[in-house]
């Protein structure tokens, strides 16, 4: 199985192994994204242009070496939301 744009975890101990890999997909909320960025001190419409820019790039080099969609659920393990909750 190919990950597409994601992480693969297989076991290094297995050497050349060629057998099933975990694939998962990690993705933070656009939401959490922008607030990231502004409190970092960039402008709120450099925010999002550069948040727009990267999800769509992303999605092109995606398309472009492995012809699917992103993200295309059916190809992951997980899919895990890196949103950070406090207490």
């Amino acid at each position: 199985m190919t990950c597409p744009g994601a992480i693969a975890v297989s076991d290094p101990k297995l050497g050349n192994y060629s057998g099933p890999e975990f694939c998962f997909f990690l993705y933070a909320p656009r939401e959490q994204e922008l607030r990231q960025l502004l409190s970092r001190g960039q402008g709120e419409s450099e925010a999002y242009s550069f948040v727009d820019t990267v999800g769509r790039e992303r999605a092109a080099f995606i398309k472009q070496y492995f012809p699917v969609e992103r993200p295309n659920r059916s190809l992951y393990h997980a899919m895990i939301n890196t949103l950070a909750r406090k207490g």
